[in-house]
């Protein structure tokens, strides 16, 4: 994306790993800025975020499903 938008990419991709997690380039602005703030979402974070709690959503139905016995109703054979 950096090549594409006109920069070199080197350089920059030193400033963001030397700013830290969180942190990317803003190829509006021209410079390293705190994702999150400027409204930069990483997608592939959100993507696993996504699969994550899916995962645990599924994980904990399944785990109550199998807790949670209905009781069946008590036989009659009179008529």
């Amino acid at each position: 994306m950096l090549s594409n938008a006109g920069y070199e990419p080197e350089p920059q991709l030193y400033a963001i790993e030397q700013a830290g997690p969180g942190y990317g380039f803003d190829i509006r602005q021209g410079r390293v800025v705190e994702m999150i703030p400027a409204g930069i979402i990483d997608s592939a974070g959100t993507l696993e975020a996504a699969l994550h709690s899916a995962v645990a959503s599924a994980a904990l139905a399944l785990t109550i499903d199998v807790m949670v016995h209905p009781r069946l109703p008590e036989l009659c054979f009179e008529p």
